[in-house]
């Protein structure tokens, strides 16, 4: 199994409904599963976050200050699904 990343901005609006219940993170990222023509996600790294977060932290893993929170950074929202 390998991580990949997968974004979108979300407004303020949108996040609090996230926070509020991590199950709508398909839906904010994809648009509704019931509708026609699903929306493409604004960020597609795949597997390339990896060498991104390197770029902003020169660590594999570790988390620096300002853009190295970038990827790993933050509040994890849901459940490890590992």
């Amino acid at each position: 199994m390998s991580m990949q990343l997968i974004g979108r901005r979300l407004s303020s609006a949108e996040a609090r409904v996230l926070l509020d219940d991590p199950t709508t993170v398909e839906t904010l990222l994809y648009g509704d599963p019931d509708d026609d023509e699903m929306v493409q996600p604004e960020l597609d790294l795949g597997k390339n976050w990896h060498a991104l977060h390197y770029i902003l932290n020169g660590s594999a893993w570790g988390i620096g200050e300002g853009a190295g929170a970038a990827i790993l950074g933050g509040v994890e929202v849901g459940e490890d699904n590992s």
